[in-house]
């Protein structure tokens, strides 16, 4: 009588007049909160089963890429997000949907967080940040195809939350989201810039190991360059962060020749040299600063100047 469901239920067609009848007695009962059939299969269950007859995307169907067959898998997905938005329903009570399809087919989140509206999309990372039974997997998929995508359409306090709470409850899947984001140069720099100005000096520190271990391109550096001094600003200085830093500086020098954001962290990591003195030449720092045209150049130069001095 029933499959696999694409909501609750899926009923064969020949079984749609008996449950209807069914459904149909239960709403002429009288209120009854003991009555746990009433409760689950009251009258708007009816509604529910003709929304969710024709959304083909059922567990026993093949694994197909969104690319695929665009036409019809557009239709689908069009069709779920259609019944997640639907103003009779609570979010949350469709969580069992949205797990099961995106385990299934993950760029699925991908589409859900182009279409669905803010305040919907809130009610739902909320449950899923405090819902315990969800599957590692599912929670990469998360971090992977629905929260940059939500967060480089949307400028505001929920993208600085989403990344607050990923930073303290997933750590792993935290990093996944780290290097999607940080590669993304869509993504407006305030949103990561937001987030690192909340964290304490260890959280920094930490999160400036986790990004040195993120191979970025010069265009990718560039556009985060100025996160990458904030985090370097509070954190924590230790001989391994000096090491991460100059590690960037000779990497990116080049692209970055000209970026006073570049310039602005290079006189940061110089001005703690003064301190540290992690390198015993600074050879290749002297042909960086030769090099760099910023603003930043002459006072850079200024300070490595006290540095060799005091050597």
């Amino acid at each position: 009588m029933c499959g696999r469901m694409p909501y609750i239920w899926t009923f064969s067609p020949d079984s749609k007049p008996l449950l209807e009848q069914c459904l149909n007695a239960a709403a002429m009962l009288p209120p009854d909160n003991n009555n746990k059939w009433l409760l689950r299969f009251g009258p708007k269950n009816l509604d529910l089963i003709k929304k969710t007859d024709d959304i083909d995307l059922t567990e026993d169907s093949p694994e197909l890429d969104i690319t695929d067959r665009p036409a019809e898998n557009q239709e689908n997905i069009q069709k779920l997000v259609e019944v997640l938005i639907d103003p009779d329903f609570d979010i949350v009570s469709k969580y069992h949907l949205v797990y099961e399809k995106c385990n299934e087919k993950p760029k699925l989140l991908t589409k859900l967080a182009e279409n669905l509206p803010s305040d919907i999309i809130e009610k739902l990372t909320y449950h899923i940040f405090d819902t315990t039974n969800k599957s590692n997997q599912f929670l990469q998929y998360f971090y992977e195809y629905f929260v940059p995508v939500y967060i480089k359409k949307s400028n505001s306090r929920l993208c600085t939350e989403l990344l607050l709470k990923a930073n303290k409850l997933h750590t792993d899947c935290f990093k996944i989201l780290l290097k999607v984001i940080l590669k993304d140069i869509d993504i407006q720099n305030t949103i990561v810039n937001d987030f690192i100005c909340t964290l304490n000096v260890d959280q920094q520190t930490k999160l400036l190991t986790d990004i040195n271990n993120i191979e970025l391109s010069g265009e990718e550096f560039s556009h985060n360059v100025f996160n990458i001094y904030t985090a370097y600003k509070g954190c924590n200085k230790t001989e391994n962060i000096q090491n991460s830093i100059l590690s960037l500086l000779k990497t990116h020098s080049v692209h970055c020749s000209a970026d006073k954001s570049y310039g602005k962290l290079l006189l940061a990591y110089l001005q703690q040299e003064k301190i540290f003195k992690t390198n015993s030449n600074y050879v290749e720092i002297e042909k960086i600063i030769e090099t760099h045209k910023s603003p930043f150049k002459r006072p850079c130069h200024s300070v490595l100047e006290e540095i060799n001095n005091s050597l």
